[in-house]
């Protein structure tokens, strides 16, 4: 449930070259009661799946109705029972995004977008308006305001080509033929290395065997190599890939409950001097952060990819800003940055404690006790600390002998050509 605002005003961005980020607003989150949380305190379940604020904040927040089950006032001893709705009324800050969207096209039956990487495609977690659907949709990007409908979903870090159908019918012809494989999507990657890293222990597969779709080979492991008909090799890589922590949303290769996925990788070229290679890389089958989980098992992590091993790098000196504000006013990021929590923690620094005894009203501790509300830098910082996030974008989308678009290379993509 939104306070009431007009639009205009929460769509507001404090705007520094192209990042976007907007004003704070009230939203309550509404969660149903999970099976493990019945007959657990809720001081318990609030610290445990809600880690993001403090012990001393919730039971103050319990105690001004700021935390409510089934709409009605508890105590701090409170324990859950099936069916419980745990309800929080906070007020919400969104992380600061790139908001440079390029319409590639745009027609009667779906837009084509050109995506900037950290942006996600649609509502979730700590984004909501920020995200690319919600900006579509209720901004000056689109001639004709139309309900639009998501044909399928890019990573927030990574970038390029995103399609919507401007009807549901169209969507659902849309996502036939990409369940059919008659859409192909291209992408650009540059990866760790020079490509490809580590073959031993994968097998050879015949093309038969690398295509097979029988569930029962599930398991199946190994590569081929093809020559295209422009004469150039390509490498095809079947490798599963499992879900491993549902809550992260981590996948893993090679784990039970795998499915099987295909990729493609092309050899553009290899820089010496950075030590990294450009890929052409394509989607036989569409699983999860196949590419990212594909390229890291290869030994090619994709560059500024923390989460599937490639490395990453902050300025130092917005780093030494960050530590102090952590330490300080309790600070962190809005935005998860791949390996930015990872080293705040490696320096051990604490703040000291809020004293949430001195806020007596509901609209004291929300707004009070918020460090990105008290600290006038807080956006500034967000916003430099933004990265570019991984170097994966999507560049090509084709219906042969329909329609093909592309965007042009990416910053980090473009001494290759």
């Amino acid at each position: 449930l939104l306070t009431i605002l007009h639009l205009s005003l929460l769509l507001h961005h404090y705007s520094t070259s192209l990042k976007r980020s907007i004003y704070p607003y009230t939203f309550t989150y509404n969660c149903n009661a999970k099976g493990r949380w019945v007959n657990t305190q809720i001081t318990d379940v609030l610290m445990n799946e809600f880690n993001g604020y403090s012990l001393n904040y919730w039971i103050k927040a319990i105690q001004l109705d700021l935390v409510k089950v089934n709409g009605k006032t508890v105590d701090i001893s409170y324990k859950f029972k099936d069916r419980d709705v745990l309800s929080h009324l906070t007020h919400r800050h969104e992380p600061v995004v790139n908001g440079d969207i390029q319409i590639i096209e745009d027609n009667d039956e779906f837009i084509l977008v050109n995506k900037p990487a950290q942006l996600p495609v649609h509502p979730g977690g700590s984004y909501r308006y920020n995200s690319l659907t919600e900006i579509l949709t209720n901004e000056d990007y689109l001639f004709n305001k139309t309900e639009l409908h998501l044909v399928h979903r890019l990573d927030r870090l990574t970038s390029g080509l995103v399609l919507l159908a401007k009807s549901k019918h169209i969507a659902n012809e849309l996502c036939q033929l990409i369940k059919d494989r008659k859409l192909k999507k291209t992408y650009l990657a540059r990866v760790e290395g020079l490509f490809p890293n580590n073959m031993t222990n994968i097998s050879e597969l015949s093309l038969e065997q690398l295509l097979d779709n029988d569930l029962n080979n599930n398991k199946l492991l190994g590569y081929h190599n093809l020559t295209n008909s422009s004469g150039v090799s390509v490498l095809y890589l079947r490798c599963p890939i499992g879900l491993v922590d549902s809550k992260s949303g981590r996948y893993e290769c090679n784990v039970n409950g795998s499915k099987y996925a295909i990729s493609s990788f092309q050899l553009i070229g290899y820089c010496n001097q950075t030590n990294t290679s450009l890929l052409k890389c394509g989607l036989i089958t569409g699983r999860s952060q196949q590419l990212r989980l594909h390229l890291q098992f290869l030994g090619n992590p994709i560059c500024n990819d923390f989460e599937y091993g490639g490395t990453i790098t902050y300025d130092e000196d917005k780093l030494s800003q960050l530590i102090t504000f952590v330490r300080d006013y309790g600070y962190y990021p809005l935005t998860r940055l791949p390996g930015l929590y990872e080293y705040i923690q490696s320096h051990n620094e604490t703040h000291v404690p809020i004293n949430y005894d001195k806020f007596i009203t509901s609209d004291q501790l929300m707004y009070g006790s918020c460090c990105y509300c008290n600290l006038k830098d807080a956006y500034e910082l967000e916003m430099t600390l933004q990265s570019e996030g991984i170097h994966l974008h999507a560049y090509k989308y084709e219906y042969p002998n329909q329609w093909s678009y592309e965007t042009t290379w990416p910053i980090w993509a473009k001494s290759f050509q």
